[in-house]
């Protein structure tokens, strides 16, 4: 059986919300905006990685990056957003601000299964 993903929050550093993502090879982020706009800006590994995307999104717009290392995203205005890694989704009460927030998603290397 597959083992199923755990997303775990470890803290938060200042507007950044930093998670764990294990039990996974890789990781899935998705983005669906619920409100009017949001723009966004997701990164390779952490806040001062590669950038991947920077792009304003609009209500009803959805995207989804896949990485084998951490990602960090920054959204402009959370409450147009929602996230999901690996089909889990972050809790709704974090992105009830009108200012931007950031998410740092670390994958855990699991164990190898044998």
């Amino acid at each position: 059986p597959e083992p199923i993903p755990e997303v775990r929050h470890i803290t938060t550093d200042g507007s950044t919300h930093i998670y764990s993502v294990s039990n996974v090879s890789t990781l899935e982020l998705a983005l669906e905006l619920v409100g009017d706009e949001c723009w966004v800006q997701v990164r390779r590994g952490s806040g001062s990685g590669a950038k991947l995307a920077e792009n304003t999104y609009r209500k009803g717009e959805t995207d989804t990056w896949e990485l084998e290392e951490s990602v960090y995203i920054r959204l402009g205005f959370p409450a147009a957003a929602r996230l999901k890694v690996n089909g889990i989704p972050i809790d709704e009460s974090l992105f009830s601000g009108r200012n931007p927030i950031n998410f740092q998603f670390n994958l855990v290397a699991g164990e190898s299964q044998g």
